[in-house]
Parts: C-alpha cells; sequence; structure tokens
C-alpha cells in the first residue's frame, strides 16, 4: 500500500522549468570536476530568464558562494567547504 501511494505521489508532483533548471545546476555542482575544483561554469542555455535569475538570487544567499556575472551571461560559481571543527 505505502509503495503505491509513493508512486501515486511521484506522478503528481509537477514538473517545473525552474526544477529543470535546478536539477540541471546542482549535477553541475555534484559532478566529480566541481567537487574537486569548488567551481563551476554555468550558461543559462534554454532556460527562462525569470527562473536563470530566481536561481542566481537563490545561490547568491548561500555563505560561501561567489556568483560572478560574465559578460556573455553566464556566470562563474566558486564556492568554499567550511572547516567543521
Amino acid at each position: 500500500m505505502a509503495k503505491a501511494q509513493s508512486q501515486a505521489q511521484i506522478e503528481t508532483t509537477p514538473v517545473t522549468s525552474f526544477s529543470l533548471l535546478a536539477e540541471r545546476v546542482t549535477r553541475q555542482i555534484n559532478s566529480a570536476r566541481g567537487d574537486t575544483d569548488k567551481h563551476v561554469h554555468l550558461e543559462r542555455l534554454g532556460a527562462y530568464e525569470a527562473d536563470w535569475e530566481r536561481l542566481l538570487a537563490e545561490i547568491d544567499e548561500n555563505d560561501n558562494v561567489t556568483v560572478a556575472q560574465r559578460d556573455d551571461g553566464s556566470v562563474d560559481l566558486f564556492w568554499k567547504v567550511p572547516k567543521e571543527f
């Protein structure tokens, strides 16, 4: 019964253009190269302008993250992982 209910929840969760963009960026950040370099280069590609601006604003709210705007509209993200005590 729980499995059927979980499947129903998955099927009814709407996929938005913002969630697709956020998923793409998350994959880049969590990639092996992103993890090693603590840097990724992001391009808007086909994302809606409102989604792109929202995503960048949400990323910029995080501590230890730098969003560097480039002349071509793309951005570079740099982050530092704080040392745990």
